[in-house]
This record gives C-alpha cells, structure tokens and sequence, in this order.
C-alpha cells in the first residue's frame, strides 16, 4: 500500500493572505496538524513562495476550513 493512499482523505483548507498593497491570493493546504487544543492552535506548512512572501510583508492571514455541512453539500453539487 502507497503512504498516500495510508494518509487520504485529508481536511483541505483555503489559507488567505494579501499583500502590503492589498493585493489578495488564496492558497490550498493540506498540511494541518493540531498542536493545542486548548487554545486552539494549528501548524501549517506554507508551500506557496507567494502566500509565504505575502506574510513576510503582512504577518496576517485566514485559515478557511470546510464545515461537514458544506462539504456535502458540495460533493453532491457534482
């Protein structure tokens, strides 16, 4: 058995970030892992050279992730 087919499916989340000029860009991610639960704190890998230069200059961004509610009601939009 492949490790990818050991690890999938995973939550996908969309990462925002924008630019000192305000400039937006929307990056997937994959890499999520929970490191407190209380607080709530979560690890993410950036592998966007864009969304990472975009938080050099604005350390600020937005971790979207799918309720169960939206996913299936995407999934059956298909």
């Amino acid at each position: 058995m492949k490790i990818s087919e050991q690890i999938f499916p995973r939550v996908v989340a969309l990462i925002c970030t924008s630019n000192k000029e305000g400039k937006p860009n929307v990056m997937t991610a994959s890499f999520l892992m929970p490191i407190s639960f209380e607080p709530t704190i979560l690890a993410v890998s950036f592998h966007q050279k864009y969304s990472f230069e975009n938080l050099k200059e604005v350390p600020e961004f937005t971790l979207n992730i799918l309720t169960k509610e939206i996913y299936v009601v995407a999934k059956n939009l298909k």
